[in-house]
């Protein structure tokens, strides 16, 4: 049996193939896209009192990881899931989001919704549902 040899280098050296990291999103900060909010659930619907709030708790938010915001839980400044046949605001059409089966959903202070796909780090919002009727909401 032969055993197979690295493939050498133009000086002799032994050709080391990279190895592949593998990160954990969750350990990082949520990083904030606002590229895909256009419409009937963009922020320049909002007042100016419910922007000042949205921006803080989009700040606040951006200060702890992904794994502290999904053991937070929606009723606790973190983040719920939500299945995209629920939602009743218009779905960006983007090749990035064509896999995605659920949106995340954040609350700030004043219970407006911010909606928007996680990508490793990064929430795409799409959607500030200040009028409660992008989605049922329940009790």
């Amino acid at each position: 049996m032969k055993l197979k040899h690295s493939p050498l280098h133009k000086n002799n050296q032994r050709i080391v193939p990279p190895q592949e990291t593998v990160v954990n999103f969750n350990s990082k900060k949520p990083k904030l896209s606002f590229e895909f909010l256009t419409g009937d659930y963009c922020i320049t619907k909002c007042e100016l009192r419910e922007k000042a709030e949205i921006v803080d708790t989009l700040y606040r938010l951006s200060q702890h990881s992904w794994q502290e915001l999904l053991t937070l839980g929606r009723k606790h400044g973190g983040c719920e899931p939500l299945s995209l046949s629920e939602l009743n605001c218009q779905i960006p059409n983007n090749i990035l989001f064509q896999e995605q089966k659920h949106a995340t959903v954040f609350h700030n202070i004043e219970k407006i919704p911010v909606i928007g796909f996680r990508i490793e780090e990064t929430l795409y919002i799409f959607g500030i549902d200040r009028d409660y009727t992008a989605y049922n909401h329940g009790e």
